[in-house]
């Protein structure tokens, strides 16, 4: 069961011939329960992560707009040191 606080699963598996599980094997699972892939990143040089979450167009699109969901938004500030 999905949980109604919007979470997201990140699953973090073997790459290439070492897996034993692909990535468009996830999707299709998480697909099947409600579920939509949005980031496949390298997780390292040995592993892949695929993070996979509710689908939030039914929640959060209403009358032809986007509603803001505050309980989601993430603000990250990263400091450049500029050297002139």
């Amino acid at each position: 069961m999905v949980s109604s606080s919007y979470g997201a699963i990140l699953v973090v598996s073997l790459k290439g011939k070492q897996a034993r599980l692909k990535d468009v094997e996830v999707m299709a699972a998480g697909k099947e329960v409600g579920l939509v892939d949005n980031k496949v990143v390298g997780f390292s040089e040995t592993h892949t992560a695929l993070k996979i979450e509710e689908q939030l167009r039914p929640m959060l699109y209403r009358d032809g707009a986007w509603i803001a969901d505050y309980k989601r938004l993430r603000v990250v500030a990263v400091r450049e040191d500029v050297t002139s």
